[in-house]
């Protein structure tokens, strides 16, 4: 369809209802097109909760704990976890109520 200037500031709504149904909307001036509205593509679908669900799975070991090689081969070192408790202890010490005290 061919519109107006005037026209298309009229009817906004109804002309980008028809771009995104397809139609070419075309906005001209006078007699001279200036302007084409088309849709920029498909609206998305509708995200539907659960629509996966049976469709994927992971094993039941699939967020436990590594093992020590495997931590080692992907670059971690396991830390001596008291070392490091004592470490965030001493960078904390002020702010740590005294309730809390790991004494």
């Amino acid at each position: 369809m061919k519109y107006t200037v005037h026209q298309a500031k009229a009817n906004l709504p109804r002309l980008l209802k028809e771009a995104s149904a397809g139609k070419e909307v075309v906005i001209a001036r006078g007699e001279k097109p200036v302007a084409k509205l088309t849709a920029i593509g498909a609206a998305r679908k509708k995200r539907v909760p659960g629509r996966l669900a049976g469709k994927i799975s992971a094993s039941p070991d699939a967020f436990a704990p590594l093992a020590e090689q495997e931590l080692k081969r992907l670059g971690f070192e396991q830390k001596n976890p008291r070392l490091h408790m004592r470490r965030i202890e001493n960078r904390y010490a002020d702010s740590i109520h005294p309730c809390f005290s790991t004494n």
